[in-house]
């Protein structure tokens, strides 16, 4: 089986991508900040029918982003694609014009390329090895 993650899993976006690619027979990998949380959205999913577990990992550390992928690919299989949704809504973003840094992301404006790097250096060697061609 096929295993689709989804970083910054959430009740919104990631879920209903989790549905529909469940429904298309893939795996899922929940990720995201708190266990409690992924836990709950797995155990939904799984409730109906479809096959997923959550992984707790903060983006910002790369020590767990690099170790979720390995442990996700192990239980569930070949990961082949990831959806990367973080929500930065428990932290205002600032109007476009007023920019400014905020306690929790000293650079609002760096902040989501170097987590989306960081990401992408996680989960790469992973949907590399399972790459294929979809039709």
């Amino acid at each position: 089986m096929t295993t689709i993650a989804i970083v910054g899993a959430g009740r919104g976006l990631g879920v209903a991508a989790a549905r529909k690619f469940g429904a298309e027979g893939f795996d899922i990998a929940l990720i995201s900040r708190s266990q409690e949380h992924v836990d709950a959205l797995a155990a939904d999913l799984t409730r109906h029918g479809l096959t997923a577990r959550g992984y707790a990992a903060i983006v910002k550390d790369s020590t767990a982003m690099a170790s979720a992928p390995d442990q996700a690919g192990q239980e569930l299989g070949p990961i082949e694609i990831v959806q990367y949704s973080l929500n930065t809504r428990t932290r205002v973003p600032p109007p476009i014009a007023g920019l400014r840094p905020s306690p929790t992301w000293p650079n609002p404006l760096a902040c989501t390329p170097v987590v989306m790097s960081s990401t992408a250096n996680s989960w790469l060697p992973n949907t590399r090895s399972a790459a294929r061609v979809m039709r």
